[in-house]
């Protein structure tokens, strides 16, 4: 990722918080009525920040260690519930102080009277997940238990993007381009627009 915003004169880290040292607590109700209660510890928490407008793109990045079905399925439902929890304005996460939601407002990227939740101090309206897979058969793996979620037009289904090592490994700087896939459509996208 380094080599890849160094790359671009456009974009720069604003942070990069790694090594599994973030943790999201969650609370939702699983289909079944069970109340959950876990903590999202994503590998990386990674803020990319546009220098034309200032706006910060928070991704939330896996490295796919884990290899058992249900555990990855379990952190798929907590990230799909702390998205809908973030939008939908009642997540149970500190709320960013009155300054820096005046200036995130003040620069269009708030709505008025929208809640600005943070994770880790870092104030988050919205954010992908960043799913990188050892390789193309696991990657698709987890891409069709995203897309079974909830449909391919479901939340789960644009919320994960996913890739493979292989994809950016011997060129690094490849990582910000279109190696990136959802589940729901075999499009390859970059990782950020123009």
């Amino acid at each position: 990722m380094t080599v890849a915003v160094a790359m671009r004169p456009d974009v720069e880290i604003a942070y990069w918080q790694k090594d599994g040292s973030v943790k999201i607590p969650i609370t939702y109700q699983a289909d079944d009525g069970t109340l959950v209660k876990d903590t999202i510890i994503p590998d990386d928490f990674i803020g990319l920040r546009w220098l034309k407008t200032g706006v910060v793109e928070p991704l939330l990045a896996e490295s796919d260690r884990r290899k058992d079905f249900p555990r990855v399925r379990a952190k798929f439902i907590a990230y799909v519930h702390l998205w809908r929890q973030l939008r939908r304005g009642i997540a149970a996460l500190p709320v960013a102080p009155p300054h820096v939601v005046r200036e995130m407002r003040s620069t269009g990227q708030i709505p008025p009277a929208k809640p600005v939740y943070t994770i880790a101090g870092r104030p988050v309206m919205n954010f992908r997940v960043l799913w990188v897979a050892k390789g193309a058969e696991r990657k698709e793996g987890l891409r069709r238990l995203a897309r079974d979620l909830d449909g391919p037009q479901g939340e789960a289904s644009g919320l994960f993007w996913f890739t493979h090592e292989a994809h950016y490994t011997d060129q690094p700087e490849r990582v910000l381009e279109p190696v990136w896939q959802k589940a729901r459509n075999d499009t390859w996208r970059p990782l950020l627009g123009a």
